[in-house]
This record gives C-alpha cells, sequence and structure tokens, in this order.
C-alpha cells in the first residue's frame, strides 16, 4: 500500500477515488477503530490494508473478463 502511494499517485487515485494525502487523514480518523488484536493464532490484516480493501470498488465480471 505505502509503495503504491508513493510510486503512482495517479493510479492511487484511480484505484481509491482519493489522493494519498485524504487517504492519510482518513486513515487517522478511523484507524484506531478498525484496528485488531494480534493472537497467538495469527497477524490480522494492517490498519491501512482493512481500509484500501473497504475502499475499493467492488469488480463486476465484466470487469475481469479479457476480450
Amino acid at each position: 500500500m505505502e509503495v503504491e502511494k508513493t510510486t503512482d499517485p495517479t493510479s492511487f487515485h484511480g484505484a481509491y477515488r482519493m489522493t494519498p494525502a485524504d487517504f492519510d487523514e482518513l486513515l487517522v480518523l478511523v484507524g484506531p477503530h478498525i484496528g485488531k488484536q494480534i493472537t497467538n493464532f495469527r497477524d490480522p490484516v494492517g490498519v491501512p490494508e482493512r481500509l484500501g480493501i473497504t475502499l475499493r470498488p467492488p469488480q463486476t465480471p465484466s470487469d475481469t473478463t479479457k476480450t
């Protein structure tokens, strides 16, 4: 996620519909509320990844098929 924000901000904006700065601001606001506790079984998905998954628009079958 961090590499995507720094290497190509235009691509990041196309995927998440916001600038990297706006994403970071939103992360500061909601991050403490969406974080999960580390357990003995596995590490949780990171907060930036969790927010990124939530913000990405769902893909339809027509988006994934190649013509």
